[in-house]
């Protein structure tokens, strides 16, 4: 795996490194029903979230 390398904020910007949520279920074994549903909510949407910006950066950032 290549490190991150950052100069300055005024270099145009050319990769960008998006990372991924864990999966909803990862909360399971929590014994509090509340807190495992708010979890598994915050995990679902966060990965959501996620798949929106990575097509706005793709869109943004298409070589074509």
């Amino acid at each position: 795996m290549k490190s991150v390398n950052v100069w300055s904020e005024f270099q145009p910007l050319k990769r960008v490194i998006l990372g991924a949520p864990f999966p909803p279920e990862t909360f399971q074994w929590h014994k509090d029903e509340e807190t495992k549903t708010v979890m598994e909510q915050i995990f679902r949407e966060t990965a959501e979230d996620l798949s929106v910006l990575e097509t706005i950066l793709n869109e943004l950032f298409s070589p074509y």
